[in-house]
């Protein structure tokens, strides 16, 4: 967060996530993030990726054609060590700090993250990159018992614009992220792709739009959106709102559809 410093001290206001990504810069340093996935406009993430002219990418997996198009974009990949395998601090929802331990050694070549970040910091001569453990960046970061301060968001919250207001012939698209779609290490768990809280991606709408639109559950829609497309199955679902359809994001079928928007459907047969 821009607004935040160290141990949540305010700070001077900087780009937020979603401004680095709506004006590109010219290069970018990923956190075990993959952007078309785990930002709300994977669209403009990923052409943001693209349009950069250097991309470095610390992640917990090389990407894969099939599971990021991150083969597209990031010019270095650094492997970085899974939770289990660092040691960290982390902020609860009392605002507490608490403090953990490595349950066990990073694998081959993936180092802990602040220690790459330490890294970095040291090669591009970057002061306050000088801790040699753990312990000397929670020192830095007076880690105490007590909460942490609150601090006034400075974003201003305006009105949808005019482009989020669907035309008469679309639909407003719900943007939901399933369970196991969050992060790329459920992303890339066998087991946790194959359960019931995993459906494969589909197009789902409730009964009266789809007969309003001439449509019946198990057919196959072609759903466009400003910044991309995708060909899914119907599912009739009770739960979906009146002119409204929900399509999940965090799959690499719907990725670059976007975010939350205006969206035409159209027979996909």
């Amino acid at each position: 967060m821009p607004h935040r410093g160290v141990a949540g001290k305010s700070a001077s206001v900087g780009r937020s996530a979603n401004s680095m990504l709506q004006q590109p810069r010219k290069a970018y340093l990923l956190f075990g993030v993959e952007p078309e996935f785990d930002c709300l406009d994977g669209a403009t993430a990923a052409a943001a990726m693209r349009a950069a002219e250097f991309v470095i990418m610390c992640t917990l997996f090389k990407p894969s054609p099939y599971r990021s198009r991150a083969v597209e974009y990031a010019d270095v990949w650094l492997p970085l060590a899974a939770f289990t395998e660092t040691d960290g601090t982390f902020v609860n929802t009392e605002g507490q700090l608490q403090a953990f331990r490595a349950a066990t050694a990073p694998q081959g070549e993936a180092r802990q993250g602040w220690k790459i970040l330490r890294m970095l910091g040291n090669l591009l001569a970057v002061p306050g990159f000088e801790q040699s453990s753990i312990d000397d960046v929670r020192r830095e970061i007076n880690l105490t018992n007590t909460p942490l301060p609150n601090s006034t968001f400075p974003f201003s919250l305006s009105a949808a614009p005019a482009a989020l207001t669907p035309g008469a012939d679309q639909l407003m698209r719900i943007a939901e992220v399933p369970i196991y779609t969050v992060d790329a290490m459920v992303r890339r768990a066998p087991a946790l792709q194959k359960t019931a809280d995993n459906p494969k991606p589909a197009v789902r709408m409730n009964a009266a739009q789809a007969n309003k639109l001439g449509f019946k559950d198990g057919d196959m829609l072609q759903v466009t959106m400003p910044q991309g497309s995708a060909r899914l199955e119907l599912k009739i679902d009770a739960r979906v709102p009146e002119a409204c359809v929900a399509i999940p994001a965090g799959y690499p079928e719907t990725a670059l559809l976007g975010a939350h928007g205006p969206a035409t459907v159209r027979s996909g047969a």
